[in-house]
Order: structure tokens, then C-alpha cells, then sequence
């Protein structure tokens, strides 16, 4: 009978200390570490892209928050900036959608990945270095542009 007493006793103080280890976490599983929107490989954002044309939102999700490890919160958030507008995708738009022949997709792309992200700096940066336009003139084009309508 002792032994049982002891063996009850044990069970007790063992699950007392998984209740309190899993409130000290926060009740949460080990977060993994998060990739920024910004350096998803390509294939991933032409993936995303075509899940969000596509209109397949919930599934868009999960390729980011896969490729991301980001919160369900952050990564809806992200699709719903990705997509914002007249329903088109970053990657998708062409330069023309954006008023400037002289951007190409990629370039369109990668900028729409930083305005998404809410890199608003290095997207100008990148539309900079791309275009070899003035800072006023690439901010206010940065300013206005909204991915899925530019």
C-alpha cells in the first residue's frame, strides 16, 4: 500500500509540473524561427502568387506560414496585403499595371514583397537601384503603389 501511495504522490507532483511548465511557455509549442517576406526563394513567391490569383487565400496561408514559420495572424495579414486591391498577386502585375514600362516582373515582383512585408524603405531602395530613379520620384511611386494594382 505504500507503494501505491507513493506512485499516486509522484503522478501528483509530476503533472503539478507539466501544468506549470506549459504556463510558463505560455501554453505554446516552440516557435521556429521566422524567414522574412523579403527572402522567400522565388519559386515559393511565384507559388503564393499563383494560390492567391488563384483565389485559394487559406491555402496561401499555409505555403507562408510553411515557408515563413510566421503566427496565423501575421501570415493572413501578409496575404491580405499581398492580395490587396483588384484581387491580383505581387509577382503577377506587369510593368505596365504599374505605369512604368521600364520596370520588368521580377523588379515588380520583388517590390511588391518588401511593400507586403512593410519594408516601405528598401522597397524605394529597390525600385531605386532598379530604375535608376531620383529618391523623390521612386518614394512617391512607393507612396502610391499598392500591390496587385501598383
Amino acid at each position: 500500500m505504500d507503494t501505491t501511495v507513493t506512485l499516486i504522490i509522484a503522478a501528483v507532483v509530476l503533472a503539478g509540473l507539466a501544468v506549470v511548465l506549459m504556463t510558463a511557455r505560455g501554453g505554446k509549442r516552440a516557435a521556429r524561427p521566422q524567414v522574412p517576406i523579403a527572402e522567400l526563394p522565388p519559386e515559393k513567391v511565384v507559388e503564393i502568387d499563383g494560390l492567391v490569383l488563384g483565389g485559394r487565400k487559406i491555402e496561401a496561408i499555409k505555403a507562408l506560414r510553411e515557408a515563413t514559420g510566421l503566427s496565423l495572424a501575421d501570415a493572413k495579414a501578409a496575404i491580405d496585403a499581398w492580395g490587396a486591391g483588384a484581387g491580383g498577386a505581387p509577382a503577377a502585375q506587369t510593368a505596365a499595371s504599374h505605369g512604368a514600362g521600364t520596370l520588368d516582373s521580377a523588379l515588380v515582383a520583388e517590390i511588391d514583397r518588401e511593400i507586403a512585408a512593410g519594408n516601405t524603405i528598401k522597397a524605394i531602395k529597390v525600385l531605386r537601384d532598379g530604375t535608376g530613379w531620383g529618391l523623390k520620384e521612386s518614394k512617391d511611386r512607393v507612396d502610391r503603389w499598392v500591390p496587385g494594382q501598383g
